[in-house]
């Protein structure tokens, strides 16, 4: 998991080629409460989404959100879906290869979303499955064949 788990990181990412992850958690303080997306869970291939919220006992939350990519085992077949080149509202992203997770802070003026995304092998498709705009950075989730 990426970055080791601390407790003021709201955010984490993981890649696996497995099928399932177990996620499991306790709460700091014996009286808080924690609940979410605990347990063992299905992984679909590309992006998986799992959060977990712990609530204390005066109401204080914090929302914890886990980001799961399950890879394609490499069986030989061309399984190329990298991207070569990605511009978000006309500013060019810089690419490194396995690398599946990108920040781009945004003007706060910027209005809509525009993405443009080219794959390196010609027979990936790609679709855009989920966006998230935030004020501090932008999420970006791509599909791929």
């Amino acid at each position: 998991m990426t970055p080791k788990f601390q407790e003021d990181v709201m955010t984490y990412f993981v890649e696996t080629e497995r099928n399932q992850i177990e996620i499991y958690g306790s709460p700091k303080d014996h009286s808080s409460k924690l609940e979410g997306d605990t347990g063992v869970h299905l992984l679909e291939y590309g992006v998986n989404l799992f959060q977990i919220k712990v609530t204390s006992a005066r109401g204080n939350v914090k929302k914890y959100t886990i980001y799961v990519t399950r890879k394609i085992k490499d069986s030989g077949l061309n399984r190329d879906v990298s991207l070569k080149s990605l511009v978000i509202n006309g500013h060019k992203i810089s690419l490194e290869k396995n690398k599946y997770y990108y920040q781009l802070t945004l003007d706060s003026q910027e209005e809509g979303l525009s993405v443009d995304a080219i794959a390196n092998h010609d027979k990936t498709k790609i679709e855009i499955i989920k966006t998230i705009k935030i004020i501090a950075f932008l999420l970006i989730f791509f599909e791929c064949c």
